[in-house]
C-alpha cells in the first residue's frame, strides 16, 4: 500500500502497534505510528482490497487527555492496551464532500459478554466463608477477563483470516471475469482500429492535394501567435517585477514589526525577571527570619523540656529516699515489737496471722483492680474493633451498590449499542441491496451502449461510403469547415493559457496570505508558550511557598502536641505519687 510504505519509509514514524479490526462490516489493517520529534500519534487504518487508508492523528498531550478518568489506563506503561483502547473506537464519518474520514467515537465497538463476571455483587447475608470465596472470585476476575479477552481475539482473528480467504477468492473470481471482459473489448478495439485505419489512409490522400495552403495558412497563423505570446511574455515578466517588488516592501516591513516586537518583549521580560528577583529575594529573607524564630522556640523548648525531665527525675529520686526511710522505720518497729512480743508466742501468732491475712487482702485488692483494669481494656478495644468493622462492612455495601450499580449502567449501554448495530446492519443490506441493482443496471446499460456502437459504426461504414460519390463542392465545404474549427481551437487554446496565467497568479497571492498567516500563527505559539512558561515559574513557587507554610504549621502542630503530652505525663506521674502516698498511709 502506497500510504503504508510512505508512512514505513518516513525515519520520523515508528510503527508500534498493527491489529486487524472491522469497521463498517469491513476489514482494515489498523497500525500505530509514532513521531518522537513532533510528538504526534497516527492511527492508520489500510484497505484489504487496494491501496486506500484512513489516518487519525492526534498529538501526545490529546492522546494523555483520554485516559485521564481510567486509573488502570493513566500509568504510561500500559501501551499497548491504551492503543487497544482508542483501536476499538475508531469509526467513519463524512469529511463533508461526498467522502469519509477516520475519527475517534464516543463508544467501543460491541463484544461479546465475557465469561466468568459475577452478574451482580450483592452479598446479603453471608457466611464468613462465602466472603472469603467472594473475595477469592474478585481477586481472579482479572486473570479471567485475560483469559476471556485472549479467548475472544484468538476467535476474532481466525474469523477475520476466514473472511479473508473468501475474500481473496471472491477477488480472483472477479478478476477472471474482467480479464475476459477486458481481451473481448480489446478484440473489438483492434477491429475497430483496423477501420480507422482504412478510413484514415483514404482522409490523408483526399487532403493532400491542399497541403501548401494550409500550410501557408498555418504558418501566417503562428507567426501571429509567436508575437502575440512575445508581447503577453513580456507584460508577464513586468507583473512579476511589479508584484515581486511589492512582496520585498512588505516582507521588509513585516522583518521591522517583528523587531520592534522582540525588542518591546525582551524590555519587558528584563523588567519581569527584576521584579522576579526582588521578589525571591524578599522570600529568602523571610524565610530565613522564620527560620531563625523556629530555631530560638526549638532550642527555648528543648531547654524547658530537660528541666522538666531533670525536676521529674529528682521527685523520683527524694519519693524513693523517703520511701526508703520510711520502711527502714517500720522494720525497726517491727523488730522493736517482735522483739518485746517474743515471749508471748500465741499473741505474735495471732497477729502475725492478722498481718498475713491483710497482706493477702490487700494483694487480692490489687489483683481485682488490675482485672477490672485489663477487662475494662478488652471491652473498650473490642467496641472499637465492632465500630471498625461495622464502618467496613458499611464501606463494603456501599462500593456493592455502586458496583451493581455501574454494572447496570453498562448493560443498559451494551443494549442500545445492540439496537445501534442491528439497525445499521438493515441499513447496510438496504444500502447492498440497492448497490446490486445499480450494478445490473449499469451492465445492462453497458450492453446497451456496446449495441449502439456498433450500429453507430454500421452507419458510419455507410456514410463513408455515401461520402466517396459526393461531388468536389462538398468536401471544399468541409475544409472550410475545418478551418473555421482550427481557428476556433486557436482562440479556446488563447482564453485557456489566459485563464491559466490568472489562476497562477491568484495562487502565487494565496501562498503569499498562507505565509503571512503561518508566521503569525508562529509568532502567537511562541508568545503563549513563553507565557505559559512563566505561569509554571510561578505555580512552582507558590507551591515551594505554601509547601514551606504546611510545614512550619505542622512543626507547631506537633510541638503544641508534645507540649500537651509532657503535660499529661505530669499529671500521670503527680496521680501515681498521690496513690502511692494514700496506700503507704493506709498500711
Amino acid at each position: 500500500m502506497a500510504a503504508e510504505t510512505s508512512l514505513n519509509d518516513d525515519p520520523q514514524q515508528t510503527l508500534v502497534l498493527q491489529e486487524g479490526r472491522k469497521i463498517n462490516d469491513e476489514y482494515y489493517i489498523v497500525g500505530v505510528f509514532e513521531n518522537q520529534e513532533t510528538n504526534h500519534i497516527t492511527f492508520a487504518a489500510f484497505e484489504l482490497e487496494n491501496s486506500g487508508s484512513y489516518q487519525y492523528t492526534v498529538t501526545l498531550s490529546q492522546f494523555e487527555e483520554l485516559f485521564a478518568n481510567d486509573p488502570e489506563l493513566r500509568a504510561s506503561k500500559n501501551k499497548d492496551a491504551r492503543y487497544h483502547w482508542v483501536i476499538m473506537r475508531l469509526d467513519f464519518a463524512s469529511d463533508g464532500s461526498g467522502g469519509r474520514k477516520l475519527v475517534l467515537g464516543a463508544t467501543p465497538s460491541p463484544e461479546e459478554e465475557e465469561i466468568g463476571v459475577p452478574s451482580s455483587l450483592g452479598t446479603g447475608r453471608m457466611t464468613y466463608a462465602e466472603r472469603q470465596r467472594l473475595r477469592y472470585e474478585t481477586e481472579r476476575l482479572d486473570e479471567k477477563r485475560a483469559q476471556n479477552i485472549a479467548a475472544k481475539s484468538d476467535k476474532a482473528r481466525k474469523a477475520f483470516l476466514m473472511e479473508l480467504q473468501e475474500r481473496r477468492k471472491m477477488e480472483q473470481l472477479k478478476a477472471a471475469a474482467r480479464q475476459k471482459r477486458i481481451e473481448e473489448e480489446r478484440a473489438e478495439r483492434r477491429e475497430q482500429a483496423v477501420l480507422e485505419k482504412r478510413l484514415k489512409e483514404e482522409r490523408l490522400q483526399l487532403y493532400k492535394q491542399n497541403d501548401d495552403k494550409r500550410t501557408k495558412a498555418i504558418h501566417t497563423l503562428e507567426t501571429d501567435r509567436a508575437r502575440r505570446d512575445e508581447q503577453r511574455i513580456r507584460g508577464l515578466i513586468e507583473e512579476d517585477k511589479q508584484r515581486k517588488m511589492e512582496r520585498k516592501i512588505l516582507i521588509d516591513e513585516a522583518k521591522q514589526r517583528k523587531r520592534d516586537q522582540i525588542e518591546a518583549k525582551r524590555v519587558q521580560e528584563k523588567e519581569q525577571a527584576a521584579r522576579l528577583a526582588a521578589l525571591d529575594t524578599r522570600r529568602d529573607e523571610a524565610i530565613h527570619r522564620r527560620k531563625l524564630a523556629h530555631n530560638e522556640r526549638e532550642k527555648r523548648y528543648l531547654q524547658s523540656r530537660q528541666q522538666a525531665i531533670d525536676e521529674l527525675s529528682k521527685q523520683k529520686q527524694l519519693k524513693a529516699e523517703r520511701k526508703a526511710q520510711y520502711l527502714y522505720s517500720k522494720s525497726a518497729e517491727r523488730a522493736k515489737r517482735l522483739k518485746e512480743e517474743h515471749e508471748k508466742a500465741a499473741e505474735w501468732e495471732r497477729l502475725e496471722d492478722q498481718r498475713t491475712q491483710a497482706e493477702l487482702k490487700r494483694e487480692h485488692d490489687r489483683n481485682m483492680m488490675m482485672l477490672v483494669r485489663i477487662e475494662e481494656l478488652k471491652s473498650n478495644k473490642e467496641a472499637a474493633d465492632m465500630e471498625l468493622k461495622a464502618r467496613k462492612e458499611a464501606a463494603l455495601e456501599r462500593r456493592r451498590i455502586q458496583d451493581k450499580q455501574h454494572l447496570e449502567t453498562v448493560a443498559q449501554e451494551a443494549k442500545r449499542v445492540q439496537e445501534l448495530e442491528e439497525k445499521r446492519a438493515r441499513q447496510i443490506a438496504s444500502r447492498e441491496q440497492v448497490r446490486d441493482q445499480r450494478n445490473q443496471e449499469y451492465v445492462q446499460r453497458i450492453l446497451d451502449q456496446k449495441a449502439q456502437q456498433a450500429t453507430r459504426a454500421k452507419e458510419k461504414a455507410k456514410q463513408l461510403s455515401s461520402t466517396r460519390d459526393k461531388t468536389r463542392d462538398d468536401q471544399a465545404e468541409k475544409r472550410r469547415q475545418r478551418m473555421e474549427e482550427e481557428l476556433r481551437l486557436a482562440d479556446l487554446a488563447r482564453r485557456r493559457e489566459n485563464a491559466i496565467a490568472e489562476r497562477e497568479k491568484k495562487r502565487d497571492q494565496g501562498e503569499l496570505s498562507k505565509v503571512k498567516d503561518w508566521k503569525e500563527q508562529q509568532d502567537k505559539k511562541h508568545l503563549e508558550l513563553e507565557a505559559a512558561k512563566m505561569q509554571k515559574r510561578l505555580q512552582e513557587k507558590e507551591q515551594a511557598q505554601r509547601q514551606q507554610e504546611e510545614s512550619f504549621e505542622k512543626t507547631k502542630q506537633w510541638q503544641a502536641l508534645e507540649q500537651k503530652r509532657v503535660q499529661n505525663q505530669e499529671t500521670k506521674e503527680q496521680d501515681r505519687s498521690k496513690r502511692e502516698t494514700s496506700r503507704m498511709q493506709k498500711s
